[in-house]
């Protein structure tokens, strides 16, 4: 037995054929949607020999194919630009040799949908990243801009940057608590350049494992001529930063 389900805001029903349009814009339509992940899941029972199995179509470009195959309610969760491709999901499941890797590339662009604000009221994060970017001439020089203030303040940890890689469009996303007169410039410089070693050295799969800072990230980044005070800014400085958000968040109520 196979069951459908649409994730919420990809289609407007679950279970079954959606009757709207697809909010997130499917290449496919919702029809042909339902039948693809029907002939997938019919795959994946036959190759593991399985009774039944829940399949779910979503739009998440962070965890695009996920599975849980034993126990009592077997599971696939899989992105809609995939389901064209059920022998490359089948060879990822089993995971064989640079599977996921390929199929990653079959992913279109994202869609920008929010403006990117690279120049904040102390720091400009374009003129910043151009400072960065001569340190690694390999690489495309991303988009970049601040990211938002985060719904729940964070109690230990802050997170101050992220990268988006492909086969997303690369972007780096600083964390509005340095766009402060107490933040120095290089230290924004470096936590750019950081953001910037996941493009010259991205991630790296073993076996089950994702390596997000393989050996050669980590040497790379040990170079940089900040690194050592960097890190000794962000500890001094970090409970300083989390009182900042919380702050903000209370004064935001």
């Amino acid at each position: 037995m196979i069951e459908v389900c649409f994730r919420r805001g990809l289609f407007a029903t679950a279970g079954g054929p959606p009757a709207q349009a697809p909010t997130q814009a499917p290449a496919q339509s919702p029809s042909d949607t339902h039948d693809a992940a029907l002939a997938l899941g019919r795959a994946v029972l036959q190759r593991h020999g399985l009774a039944r199995l829940e399949v779910t179509i979503h739009a998440n470009r962070r965890h695009v194919l996920c599975w849980r195959l034993r126990g009592p309610a077997p599971q696939l969760q899989v992105h809609w630009a995939l389901l064209p491709r059920p022998d490359a999901i089948l060879a990822a499941i089993e995971d064989q040799d640079g599977a996921r890797q390929r199929l990653l590339k079959e992913l279109p662009p994202p869609r920008r949908v929010t403006p990117l604000r690279p120049r904040g009221s102390t720091h400009d994060l374009e003129a910043l990243l151009a400072h960065e970017i001569p340190r690694l001439p390999a690489i495309d020089v991303p988009a970049v801009t601040w990211g938002r203030w985060p719904s729940i303040p964070p109690r230990r940890r802050l997170r101050l940057g992220s990268c988006a890689l492909p086969p997303h469009e690369p972007l780096i996303r600083i964390h509005p608590v340095l766009d402060h007169r107490t933040v120095p410039a290089w230290f924004v410089r470096f936590i750019l350049f950081h953001e910037l070693l996941h493009l010259a050295f991205p991630p790296e799969e073993v076996g089950t494992r994702r390596w997000l800072h393989p050996p050669a990230f980590r040497r790379a980044e040990a170079s940089h001529l900040d690194h050592d005070r960097a890190l000794a800014w962000e500890r001094a400085h970090l409970d300083e930063l989390i009182l900042r958000c919380r702050q903000r968040r209370a004064g935001a109520r």
